[in-house]
Protein backbone atom coordinates (compact mmCIF):
# COMPACT_ATOMS: atom_id res chain seq x y z
CA UNK A 1 0.00 0.00 0.00
CA UNK A 2 1.26 3.43 -0.94
CA UNK A 3 0.17 6.36 1.29
CA UNK A 4 0.71 8.92 -1.48
CA UNK A 5 1.81 9.36 -5.08
CA UNK A 6 3.68 12.45 -6.21
CA UNK A 7 3.69 13.72 -9.82
CA UNK A 8 6.84 11.70 -10.56
CA UNK A 9 5.15 8.55 -9.32
CA UNK A 10 2.09 9.32 -11.44
CA UNK A 11 4.36 9.76 -14.48
CA UNK A 12 5.91 6.37 -13.73
CA UNK A 13 2.44 4.81 -13.63
CA UNK A 14 1.78 6.42 -17.03
CA UNK A 15 4.86 4.68 -18.41
CA UNK A 16 3.78 1.34 -16.94
CA UNK A 17 0.30 1.85 -18.44
CA UNK A 18 1.78 2.63 -21.87
CA UNK A 19 4.08 -0.40 -21.75
CA UNK A 20 1.21 -2.67 -20.75
CA UNK A 21 -1.09 -1.31 -23.47
CA UNK A 22 1.66 -1.89 -26.01
CA UNK A 23 1.72 -5.52 -24.91
CA UNK A 24 -2.07 -5.82 -25.06
CA UNK A 25 -2.43 -5.89 -21.29
CA UNK A 26 -4.87 -3.74 -19.37
CA UNK A 27 -4.30 -2.27 -15.93
CA UNK A 28 -6.60 -1.84 -12.96
CA UNK A 29 -6.00 -0.19 -9.62
CA UNK A 30 -7.62 -1.34 -6.40
CA UNK A 31 -7.79 -0.03 -2.84
CA UNK A 32 -6.08 3.28 -3.55
CA UNK A 33 -6.18 5.51 -0.48
CA UNK A 34 -7.75 8.96 -0.78
CA UNK A 35 -4.52 10.97 -1.36
CA UNK A 36 -3.50 8.53 -4.12
CA UNK A 37 -6.94 8.65 -5.77
CA UNK A 38 -6.84 12.45 -5.62
CA UNK A 39 -3.42 12.59 -7.31
CA UNK A 40 -4.45 10.08 -9.98
CA UNK A 41 -7.52 12.21 -10.67
CA UNK A 42 -5.60 15.53 -10.71
CA UNK A 43 -2.95 14.20 -13.09
CA UNK A 44 -5.56 12.72 -15.45
CA UNK A 45 -4.28 9.19 -14.90
CA UNK A 46 -7.73 8.07 -13.77
CA UNK A 47 -9.14 9.07 -17.17
CA UNK A 48 -6.28 7.42 -19.05
CA UNK A 49 -6.72 4.10 -17.26
CA UNK A 50 -10.51 4.48 -17.34
CA UNK A 51 -12.57 5.21 -14.24
CA UNK A 52 -14.16 1.77 -14.63
CA UNK A 53 -10.70 0.26 -13.95
CA UNK A 54 -10.45 1.93 -10.51
CA UNK A 55 -11.86 -0.22 -7.70
CA UNK A 56 -12.48 0.60 -4.04
CA UNK A 57 -11.29 -2.81 -2.84
CA UNK A 58 -9.18 -5.69 -4.09
CA UNK A 59 -12.22 -7.96 -3.73
CA UNK A 60 -14.35 -5.73 -5.95
CA UNK A 61 -11.57 -5.61 -8.54
CA UNK A 62 -11.17 -9.37 -8.57
CA UNK A 63 -14.90 -9.90 -8.85
CA UNK A 64 -15.37 -7.37 -11.67
CA UNK A 65 -12.33 -8.51 -13.61
CA UNK A 66 -13.18 -12.19 -13.29
CA UNK A 67 -16.63 -11.46 -14.75
CA UNK A 68 -15.08 -10.12 -17.96
CA UNK A 69 -14.30 -13.65 -19.09
CA UNK A 70 -11.09 -15.54 -19.82
CA UNK A 71 -7.94 -13.61 -20.57
CA UNK A 72 -4.81 -14.74 -22.35
CA UNK A 73 -1.97 -16.09 -20.24
CA UNK A 74 0.22 -13.30 -18.93
CA UNK A 75 -2.56 -10.70 -19.06
CA UNK A 76 -2.92 -10.22 -15.32
CA UNK A 77 -1.34 -7.49 -13.25
CA UNK A 78 -2.35 -6.15 -9.89
CA UNK A 79 -1.11 -2.97 -8.29
CA UNK A 80 -2.47 -2.07 -4.91
CA UNK A 81 -2.01 1.61 -4.17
Amino acid sequence: TMPHVDPTGAASLDQVLADLKEGGISMAIAAAVSPVRDMLHRTGFENRIGPERMFPTVSSALQALSETGPRPQGSGLAIRL
